[in-house]
């Protein structure tokens, strides 16, 4: 295995662009088994992993949809250039930015994942005939205007400010709604709570009997 992996690095590997990517079809498997089986040799190398692998595969999704937006021009030919003359210090800047957003994408992703598919089953159901309904509606809408000839820019995009909005305020109504009935108390809340809940003397009964 490793005398194949050093002979992928002297050969394919140091291809050309072109002529790499018409090969990496049957190459490409040698690095990935030679990580995989020296990674998995010993007891003691499977005790340990590095976290930095660990955390890009976790934005796997991310990093491959965001890469043709952020990291690469020109139909993928090309890297951006936020400062020209200087091509490791702007691939350093673009690369940070590019992992950067793909993790905060990541992180988002997860948040409107637990808003609009939650774990309980009613409430996941509820939300998924709601996303059919929204998008069969938007079809509904869409075949309507081309039908009557509603499809100039201006309509289209007065039509999408509107029904974004309306979307958004959903959303959010939605969401805010879930978090007061699920989110715990903060400490101040908590004390109100526990104030509301302290049983307060009956001062009329007490003037009663001393009275009496």
């Amino acid at each position: 295995i490793l005398g194949g992996f050093v002979a992928w690095v002297i050969g394919p590997f140091q291809s050309p662009k072109l002529e790499y990517n018409s090969t990496n079809a049957y190459f490409g498997f040698v690095p990935l088994m030679t990580y995989i089986y020296f990674r998995n040799l010993t007891p003691t190398m499977r005790e340990y992993s590095l976290d930095l692998l660990h955390q890009i595969g976790k934005t796997t999704l991310e990093t491959y949809l965001m890469q043709h937006h952020i990291w690469l021009t020109s139909n993928a030919k090309s890297l951006l250039t936020l400062i020209p003359g200087w091509p490791r210090v702007n691939m350093l800047i673009v690369t940070a930015i590019y992992f950067f957003t793909s993790r905060r994408l990541y992180k988002l992703t997860l948040h409107l994942r637990g808003i609009l598919l939650p774990n309980d089953r009613s409430a996941c159901l509820k939300s998924l005939m709601g996303l059919f309904g929204i998008i069969g509606g938007f079809y509904a809408m869409a075949l309507t205007l081309e039908a009557y000839g509603y499809t100039s820019l201006t309509v289209l995009a007065a039509i999408c400010v509107v029904c974004g909005f309306i979307l958004y305020r959903t959303v959010i109504d939605a969401s805010w709604d879930h978090y007061r009935k699920t989110a715990p108390l903060a400490k101040d809340d908590q004390v109100l709570q526990g104030a509301e809940n302290v049983e307060r003397p009956d001062f009329e009964s007490s003037i009663s009997r001393m009275a009496s």
